[in-house]
């Protein structure tokens, strides 16, 4: 699930099944602005933060790493914070 804000987006996943070992982490990586950044967690949750309203975050995947290697990547093309009320588009 992806829920856009004004600042931040936050991402929520399902751990996958059948899990191909134990898990180790979920990798996350996403453009913002054309920099790339990578993160890591073992939570099912994740806010990108920091961002400004009406902001494109482009190319959000999430994938398992297990002791087996790295899962498959669900694939976000890319998502917008909201637009605040009256204010213009920075398209």
């Amino acid at each position: 699930m992806v829920e856009a804000k004004y600042f931040s987006i936050l991402l929520t996943w399902s751990a996958p099944e059948p899990l191909n070992g134990i898990l180790a982490h979920y990798n996350i990586q996403y453009s913002v602005n054309g920099t790339r950044e990578t993160h890591s967690t073992t939570d099912l949750i994740f806010s990108i933060s920091n961002l400004i309203p009406n902001m494109t975050v482009h190319n959000i995947t999430v994938s398992a790493t297990t002791g087996g290697g790295q899962g498959s990547l669900t694939h976000i093309t890319s998502i917008s914070t909201l637009q605040r009320p009256g204010e213009a588009s920075i398209c």
